[in-house]
């Protein structure tokens, strides 16, 4: 169990968290697909789809990547999986289930990744869609557009000083 705050802790991810991962994933994505106007058994067909492919290629991708739940007051809020394996601390996701968000849990999450890049002197790197409401908190924070990929920016920071620009 890692420590953030007082009331933010990452517990590792166990097999009997599959359903609650499937709960943050559907949460998360749910409103790019309610457009469609689908009847609620169709878009639960999808959804479950595309969480099996997420699933699929982050195995895939990133077998080392640590998995965690994001607890607030001791209850699951979301989850967050990152990686060093690429050369750079990789946020692959960070999700917070929706009546959680607005407290303050993302941002005191990526302190602590801020922590552990100068730690380790890797920077942090990861891909939003640009329509995603946290990109004003990841500019705010300090995070700059690495590239521009289609639907997502690709975003990093860097600890200047402490960075190894090696990578």
């Amino acid at each position: 169990m890692k420590k953030i705050s007082p009331e933010i802790k990452l517990r590792p991810r166990r097999k009997d968290d599959e359903s609650f991962w499937r709960e943050v994933f559907y949460d998360s994505v749910r409103r790019h697909f309610e457009a469609l106007n689908l009847a609620e058994n169709e878009l639960e067909n999808i959804l479950d789809f595309q969480f099996q492919a997420q699933s699929i290629d982050y195995e895939k991708n990133y077998p080392q990547a640590s998995n965690f739940v994001i607890l607030y007051q001791n209850k699951s809020a979301g989850r967050m999986i990152h990686s060093t394996e690429q050369g750079d601390l990789h946020l692959i996701d960070l999700s917070i289930l929706s009546d959680f968000r607005n407290q303050g849990i993302g941002t005191k999450i990526l302190e602590w990744l801020f922590e552990q890049s100068r730690r380790t002197k890797l920077p942090i790197r990861f891909y939003v869609e640009k329509m995603n409401p946290a990109f004003r908190l990841y500019e705010r924070l300090g995070f700059k557009k690495a590239a521009d990929v289609t639907t997502h920016f690709q975003m990093e920071w860097r600890d200047d000083e402490k960075v190894n620009r090696d990578i």
